[in-house]
């Protein structure tokens, strides 16, 4: 008999054992597969949820839910804007409309671009005239 014939007699006593506890980390393994599907599928759906609720969130904060009308949203808007306006140092205007709060609004942004815009390019300067 050739040394590349199988001998069944030269099997390793450990052979059918070591096959054994293979076979059986394959079935666990396929088994911590299909949990890990199942958490993921759950994950998903609780992020499904999530982020449905941020919608919903987001719609009655923009007064597009249930719960206000369309002139609450509005002056729930102009409040919003008018507390921005303050916190930016603007003074608001009593009874202002909505565009006057976001024309406010812009120019204080933009008056505040303008301040960090002169403060690079002072910067800048100051920079240029230590290098020459």
């Amino acid at each position: 008999m050739s040394d590349l014939e199988f001998n069944s007699d030269s099997i390793h006593p450990e052979y059918h054992a070591v096959e054994r506890t293979i076979k059986e980390i394959e079935k666990q393994l396929k088994i911590v597969e299909i949990k890990k599907l199942y958490i993921q599928r759950d994950y998903l759906d609780q992020l499904n949820k999530y982020n449905k609720l941020l919608l919903k969130l987001r719609e009655l904060q923009l007064g597009k839910g249930t719960t206000m009308t369309a002139e609450a949203a509005r002056k729930h808007r102009i409040k919003v804007l008018e507390q921005k306006l303050i916190a930016m140092g603007v003074p608001s205007e009593p009874d202002m409309s909505e565009l006057e709060a976001e024309r406010l609004m812009l120019d204080a942004r933009l008056q505040a671009h303008m301040k960090i815009n002169a403060s690079l390019l002072a910067s800048d300067a100051v920079r240029r005239d230590r290098w020459n």
